[in-house]
């Protein structure tokens, strides 16, 4: 599914994936919680926690999965409302958001 994505930040639940491109370079700083990403180009793999950063260039496309908690990740240049990020679901989120139990992100 493909959205414009204007908000300054993204909450994301635990064990949940998101990605998307962005159409400028991009700094993504974590506010809560810890994630892993991955940067698509980069021969890396990254797990930042509260603090902590990355720079990324426009048009590259970024996977970003919470761990054991909830995790919200701050896109502090997402003013001029251009952004548009392709958000998925993993396998493993689809599967639990059916379940009874299952609850939203709570950052």
């Amino acid at each position: 599914m493909r959205k414009q994505f204007t908000n300054s930040s993204l909450c994301i639940g635990a064990g949940t994936t998101v990605s998307g491109t962005s159409n400028q370079t991009e700094m993504l700083i974590v506010t809560s919680g810890k994630v892993w990403i991955t940067v698509e180009g980069s021969s890396d793999d990254y797990w930042l926690q509260v603090g902590e950063s990355i720079s990324v260039e426009a048009g590259r496309l970024i996977v970003i999965e919470a761990d054991k908690q909830d995790s919200r990740v701050s896109l502090p240049y997402a003013r001029d409302g251009h952004r548009s990020f392709d958000f998925f679901a993993p396998l493993r989120a689809l599967a639990t958001s059916t379940e009874s139990n299952s609850k939203p992100a709570s950052c």
